[in-house]
This record gives structure tokens, sequence and C-alpha cells, in this order.
């Protein structure tokens, strides 16, 4: 168990560099990884919550997928939307498999600078805009 306060460090995709050490009392400290133009890492507050992301990213005037398969309150999905909008990306589309929005999560995210959010019909809201019923019905039928 770590201690209150502690942040765990992920490492983002593609980041092989990343680390994490221990200080004299044996508490987990996050150590941001060495980063490039196309790596990064996040912070989890292991307490609060909060993510944190940082990274240098070379986005200028292009258009982004950011894809999750759960959106629940839209705070990971916004931190990585403001990331990419400050690193210069031209529109920023959220995509997730469900998108539960709950707790303001589209005004969340569209502050933040979507240009849209997409979800699947397995939620029924306003963000469902790809259907899942043929997939699921070619994986019923049988041979």
């Amino acid at each position: 168990m770590q201690p209150a306060g502690a942040q765990q460090h992920v490492p983002a995709p593609g980041d092989h560099q990343a680390r994490d050490e221990h200080d004299p009392q044996g508490q987990q400290k996050a150590l941001p990884a060495d980063l490039n133009d196309r790596r990064g890492a996040y912070l989890i507050d292991v307490k609060t919550g909060e993510i944190t992301m940082s990274g240098k990213l070379t986005l200028k005037d292009k258009d982004v997928i950011i894809a999750d398969d759960i959106i629940a309150t839209g705070g990971t999905m916004a931190t990585a939307i403001k990331l990419s909008k400050d690193s210069g990306a031209k529109k920023v589309y959220a995509v997730a498999t469900h998108a539960l929005m709950l707790e303001q999560a589209k005004y969340r995210m569209l502050k933040a600078g979507a240009d849209e959010i997409i979800g699947t019909d397995s939620i029924d809201n306003e963000m469902a805009k790809v259907s899942l019923a043929k997939t699921i019905t070619d994986y019923l039928k049988f041979d």
C-alpha cells in the first residue's frame, strides 16, 4: 500500500525510458521519463486520483483522435485533449466504446478543446454515434 499523497508513475505507450525510484524512507516517488517528440508520461495521485500528463508532442496543424475504452467523468480525456491542443493540434476527437458521460464530462472535454465526442450505442446518449449492432450480430452468426 502506498502512503497518502503518493503518486504512481505510469509510462505512456512507447515510453521505454520511464522509471520509478524510491526515497530513503522507501516511499515511491514518480520521476518523469526522458521525453522526446513522441513520448511522455502521466502521473496519478493515488490519494486524489488527479492525473498529470506531460510531454512534448509534435501536433501542429494535425487532427488527433484520442481513443479510450470508457469515458466516465472525462477527466483523463480532458487532460489529454488539452495537452494535444496546447501542442498545436488543429482538431481533437475524443472517442470511446462506452461513453458514460458522468459528472459534466461533456462540458469538461469541450472546455478542454474537444472538437467532437464520439461513443458507441452501448450507452444510449447524445454521444452514441456508432452502432455496435453489426459487430455483435456478425459475432453471433453460426456457420
